[in-house]
């Protein structure tokens, strides 16, 4: 590939799975190629608009066939696509998947890759892979959204577009009447969110966004845009307000047998007799060097000590986003809103922190983190006399790395074999603990 911004597009015919478009330049026949306006593996209208700009037809994002690194920051790329129309550029032509082996590859590694896709798609033997990624998914869903959007007086002319789509969710938009709306669709190890959602909407509506629609089956849940601008971009005091008011959140959450029902409890005592498998797994180890595997097995004890001390902490199992940065939090009308709770459950609250202080977008202020971590813990100092909030918090940041690294082995084994380094950030929060520790 001569160009680090130039991807592979894999594009199947419109209601076909046995056909995909090539380029033909003479004798020689070439998947397209295009320029994403965005250099990720995710799909989405940022692959979508170039993509059908240069095959002279509309496309939807399917899935990421092929991804490896290559020398001088250089990618070789395939992502899967779906034609919504037939090409109008010449130069482009059908052909039958069979015919995959007379097409001029980057490498035999992309060839098998694609191959092997497209055997996989037309056979319907792809293990694990989420329904979004298979042709059809966005008729099914647009059929979906319009009829419960009328349900709600909502009618008229829709138009869709592919915010996101990877193996952990699917994230699209439609706009009706001069309204937005979006659809979310999860795999079955986050099949509770869009009832989490609903139900923690109901329970605290200011602080959520309001469900308008759920499929429990398909894992959908749709929702109305609810505006505002992120919390990164936000002042210091809007970062303390909103852990505040997510901490006085967690704190009426101690408790209520409504949400006892429906969270899956994550209690640290279960975490310490896990913390060994954590740290010695596959997923971890591959990613680690054998030094950072030894101090990890040398450490383990002080972390045990940590476990314990939360366990003694007096601050009883509560809310927990399971996922919380800066990024999940909007503000919107003067207040912070919570959404993705693909992790939500019932443990420590802290362990919300880890997360949430990972440092990648901190306020640019010296006292930033001094100040956040006290406006957070005030709402925690009368639940504790068993021990010094602050020490809680310095043992939560480190509990809270192992915390992560369960939640992430749990992932890597819930999705698609194959695409497990779409979630490979083992080695980030092994480094990560062991910084804390030592």
């Amino acid at each position: 590939m001569t160009e680090a911004v130039c991807y592979g597009a894999l594009i199947l015919r419109p209601g076909r799975t046995d056909q995909f478009l090539v380029r033909r330049e003479g004798q020689l026949l070439t998947l397209p190629r295009f320029a994403p306006e965005v250099k990720t593996f995710f799909g989405g209208d940022h692959a979508n608009r170039p993509l059908a700009a240069a095959i002279g037809a509309p496309v939807w994002s399917l899935d990421c066939v092929h991804w490896r690194s290559l020398p001088e920051g250089h990618r070789d790329v395939v992502l899967a696509f779906e034609a919504l129309g037939e090409p109008a550029r010449p130069k482009f032509q059908w052909v039958a998947t069979e015919a995959a082996s007379d097409v001029a590859f980057e490498d035999e590694v992309e060839q098998a890759a694609v191959t092997g896709w497209l055997a996989e798609t037309a056979s319907g033997t792809a293990t694990g892979r989420a329904e979004w990624c298979r042709p059809g998914w966005r008729d099914k869903a647009a059929g979906w959204m319009a009829a419960e959007l009328k349900r709600h007086g909502v009618d008229g002319p829709m138009t869709i577009e592919q915010e996101q789509c990877w193996s952990l969710s699917s994230l699209v938009r439609a706009s009706v009447a001069g309204s937005r709306f979006y659809l979310k669709a999860v795999p079955p190890l986050f099949g509770n969110e869009p009832a989490i959602t609903a139900a923690l909407a109901e329970w605290s509506p200011a602080s959520l966004p309001a469900v308008l629609a759920v499929h429990e089956q398909r894992r959908w849940m749709l929702m109305a845009d609810f505006g505002g601008a992120s919390l990164s971009g936000r002042s210091l005091e809007d970062w303390c307000r909103a852990l505040e008011t997510y901490a006085e959140m967690q704190r009426l959450s101690i408790g209520r047998p409504e949400l006892e029902r429906l969270l899956p409890a994550k209690p640290l005592s279960e975490l310490s007799g896990q913390l060994a498998n954590i740290l010695q797994s596959q997923s971890v180890t591959e990613q680690i060097t054998a030094d950072e595997a030894i101090a990890l097995q040398t450490l383990l004890p002080r972390l045990e000590e940590d476990v314990a001390r939360l366990t003694a902490s007096g601050i009883p199992p509560a809310l927990v986003h399971g996922d919380l940065h800066p990024g999940n939090v909007q503000w919107v009308d003067g207040r912070p809103l919570y959404f993705d709770w693909t992790d939500a459950c019932l443990s420590h609250p802290f362990m919300d922190l880890i997360t949430f202080f990972r440092g990648r977008s901190l306020p640019d202020e010296p006292d930033a983190p001094a100040r956040l971590e006290a406006a957070y813990l005030g709402a925690w100092r009368e639940f504790t006399d068993r021990g010094d909030v602050n020490q809680i918090f310095a043992s939560a940041m480190r509990v809270g790395a192992a915390f992560q690294l369960r939640s992430y082995i749990e992932i890597s084994k819930a999705i698609e074999p194959g695409r497990h380094w779409q979630v490979a950030e083992f080695a980030f929060w092994v480094r990560l603990l062991l910084t804390r520790l030592t």
